[in-house]
């Protein structure tokens, strides 16, 4: 019988970022790993909202445009991988509600003060149709509204839901960067889990996405795209206490083996 060998790791370092700058020097230091497929589905509603704000989530004129490019959102560059939408001319109200993940993952538990504790990632819009931060951007251009994150328990079936609240009511690109004949604005977006939800027993299923343009009648066009890229969750994995230890990365697996002790060996 062939004897096979993994290599353990170093308990990593604290990854708790506050603001963009820690959320890209973790990511630069080796603190943040792959732990969600990029795999995109489109709804019509998010599930039951039970923490953060439980109003609806905008669903009018819904279309179905997001999609995985490139390396998926875990990405550090949206040019090499992200999650996807464009709205060409976008001359009425239109929403777009996706589901990203749920499929496959590492499925590390979330925990009081330690293993997974938050999440964030990062995210650009631009105009293409024109580099004018006028009514036409405000009205037509797409924005992110809410986002959520979906928890799922890893022993069994139930399920829970955090919603942002609204973000953003309209396409404007107040304080954007002009380049040529487009204007374009980058953003981050955080949630600490242990503000509202702690147990051991779930794990980060999926993230959601609520993208609109402004509710309303107007005349006029524009043309949008947005990248949702650089997911990381965030984690204390007590290395300080642990540097005489060492620990086995779970093994990438299905949503159905969520519970099951795996390593993958190559």
């Amino acid at each position: 019988m062939a004897i096979k060998s993994h290599n353990t790791r170093d308990f990593p370092e604290t990854y708790k970022p506050l603001n963009v700058d820690q959320h890209i020097d973790g990511v630069n230091r080796g603190k943040a790993f792959d732990a969600i497929d990029s795999a995109v589905s489109h709804h019509s509603s998010p599930p039951t909202i039970n923490y953060g704000d439980k109003s609806g989530w905008s669903n009018y004129s819904r279309v179905n445009n997001a999609s995985k490019k490139g390396e998926g959102w875990h990405s550090p560059r949206h040019e090499d991988g992200s999650i996807h939408t464009n709205w060409g001319l976008s001359g009425s109200k239109h929403t777009e509600i996706i589901k990203v993940g749920g499929n496959h993952g590492n499925w590390l538990a979330i925990g009081s003060s330690d293993f997974i504790t938050g999440c964030g990632f990062r995210m650009r819009r631009k105009r293409t149709d024109s580099s004018s931060n006028n009514n036409n951007a405000q009205q037509h251009c797409i924005f992110l509204k809410r986002w959520g994150v979906e928890f799922g328990q890893r022993a069994g079936g139930s399920t829970k839901f955090w919603s942002s609240g609204v973000l953003n009511s309209d396409g404007n690109f107040n304080g954007g960067t002009t380049s040529g004949s487009t204007i374009s604005q980058y953003y981050y977006y955080r949630t600490s889990f242990n503000d509202y939800f702690r147990d051991s027993d779930y794990v980060v299923k999926a993230l959601w996405f609520n993208f609109a343009s402004k509710d309303g009648s107007y005349s006029g066009t524009a043309t949008t795209d947005l990248w949702i890229f650089n997911f990381q969750l965030y984690h204390e994995m007590r290395g300080a206490r642990n540097t005489n230890n060492r620990w086995l990365k779970p093994a990438w697996r299905s949503w159905g083996d969520r519970n099951k002790g795996m390593i993958q060996f190559w």
